[in-house]
């Protein structure tokens, strides 16, 4: 298992943080590029209409079609009378560039991974639509100078791909809208300009902010009719949480934990997150027990690697600040998770993969009973 794990470190963005956060500035600055953001060239822009600029399409194979044996329901794109719009985690850490380009050499390399253990929990529901887009690279954030211009510039790029995706594929369908670290970073944006107080509102089943904080004051200062989701059947709601251990000291969105609020990138250190609790979907601090857990997916690095499920792979309960914090899993599948003081960043949708399965679905269904 710890073999098929290695590759996987390169998964996500706050691994890497974490470890040269650990070892000092020398490997910070190392992971900086050379120069300022507003003196680098700016990577070509995506056109959407290319096939190639979406790393899942439900026309196309990809790694968002993995249906793992034993998952329930399975993989259901042809007939789904929903979507999902999934945007991916980091996966650039090169100082070469402040925003990754979309050339032929880094399409192939950009988010497969991601589609395998996070994109893939919503086939049963949804068809899948994932765009590649000039995320913003490593060292973006590990500064709040250098945040605002990289991560403005990669939002552009997923704000296209979704008003592609509305004015040619959706049809008045309903959808989900999903993402992990960076990409949920940038739904929360994609919400507030794009969704709250617009006429597609009404055909969000529900917004899915996982792995990036989802400060409490955004339901009153940005999404005023876009609320916490409470049960699991709710809808035209939002779901967030961040995996820590009982004893972990999250420390890294205490260093930087920046939100963007209509218009501007804000430090927000002294906000509690939202966080669902995946296991009974409540907003409460209530815990639940690892029986609850349908199943953990052991993060993979290729569709062959799956062994099978982790029954009652965790546990879950929701402190007062908005964390979630689990006991530490009994399988080392979930090991490359833990990368800052028990934090499970890389595994908060595989800890919860087929709770998360069968809640989407619940949601698309009522959703489709109250049209």
């Amino acid at each position: 298992m710890k073999s098929k794990l290695k590759g996987f470190i390169v998964f996500s963005v706050i691994a890497l943080v974490a470890l040269a956060c650990a070892r000092g500035s020398r490997e910070v600055a190392g992971l900086r590029p050379a120069e300022n953001f507003s003196a680098a060239p700016t990577p070509t822009p995506p056109d959407y209409a290319s096939g190639d600029l979406w790393a899942a399409r439900p026309e196309g194979a990809d790694d968002a079609d993995f249906s793992p044996p034993g998952s329930e329901p399975s993989e259901n794109q042809t007939d789904a009378e929903a979507d999902v719009f999934f945007i991916h985690p980091t996966t650039y850490y090169s100082n070469d560039h402040w925003n990754m380009p979309l050339d032929e050499a880094s399409r192939g390399e950009q988010s497969q991974n991601t589609l395998l253990n996070q994109a893939s929990v919503f086939n049963a529901c949804c068809r899948v639509f994932a765009p590649r887009y000039r995320q913003a690279t490593l060292a973006t954030f590990f500064s709040v100078e250098d945040y605002p211009g990289p991560m403005a510039l990669a939002y552009e790029d997923v704000r296209a791909a979704f008003i592609y995706y509305l004015e040619h594929d959706n049809g008045g369908r309903p959808f989900i809208l999903a993402g992990h670290s960076q990409g949920s970073y940038h739904l929360l944006r994609l919400l507030q300009e794009e969704v709250s107080g617009h006429p597609v509102r009404k055909l969000l089943v529900a917004a899915y902010i996982i792995g990036a904080p989802v400060p409490l004051d955004h339901f009153e200062r940005t999404l005023p009719d876009l609320p916490p989701c409470t049960s699991a059947s709710q809808t035209g709601c939002v779901v967030s949480w961040l995996t820590y251990d009982l004893d972990a000291t999250p420390s890294f969105y205490q260093r930087l934990n920046i939100s963007y609020y209509q218009g501007v990138y804000e430090r927000n250190d002294d906000n509690n997150f939202l966080c669902v609790n995946p296991l009974t979907w409540q907003l409460d601090q209530v815990w639940a027990g690892a029986a609850l857990n349908l199943g953990g997916l052991p993060l993979l690095t290729r569709p062959t690697a799956f062994e099978g499920f982790d029954p009652a792979a965790a546990d879950a309960q929701c402190d007062e600040r908005g964390l979630l914090r689990i006991h530490p899993p009994e399988s080392d599948g979930y090991s490359s998770g833990i990368f800052e003081n028990g934090n499970y960043h890389t595994a908060d949708y595989n800890l919860f993969y087929l709770n998360l399965r069968q809640n989407a679905v619940e949601r698309v269904e009522a959703f489709l009973v109250g049209r």
